[in-house]
């Protein structure tokens, strides 16, 4: 269908890469979608991104996913919710205390905050 458009001179709408992204076959797949568009100048916004995080991205690190979050064109934090719910129901709460605590804290005290959660000395 993108092909097409592209073919026929069509800018894809925010609903149409809305939809491309729900058929993504993976959150990376869905990753790329959204560099093409910054580069073709194509807008993707808030309705996209939604659609992108609720892919699976359970299977990810929560450090890669952010760094992916971080390399895209927006940053929109609610669509964080997602994969805090994914982390939450696949048993992994460090990985969703990881995505929770990242708007309020800087990379350094984020890879702290790991580092004590995996220890068994004592936080404070």
């Amino acid at each position: 269908m993108l092909d097409e458009m592209i073919a026929a001179g069509i800018k894809p709408s925010e609903v149409t890469m809305a939809t491309l992204v729900r058929v993504a076959p993976s959150f990376k797949a869905g990753r790329c979608l959204a560099l093409e568009a910054k580069d073709r100048e194509w807008y993707a916004g808030r309705g996209f991104y939604e659609a992108l995080f609720a892919l699976p991205v359970h299977n990810m690190d929560a450090a890669d996913l952010l760094d992916d979050y971080n390399k895209l064109p927006f940053q929109f934090e609610t669509v964080l919710q997602n994969p805090i719910r994914q982390y939450l129901r696949e048993k992994k709460p460090e990985q969703a205390i990881e995505v929770c605590l990242f708007p309020h804290t800087c990379l350094p005290l984020r890879s702290s905050i790991a580092t004590a959660m995996t220890s068994a000395a004592p936080i404070y």
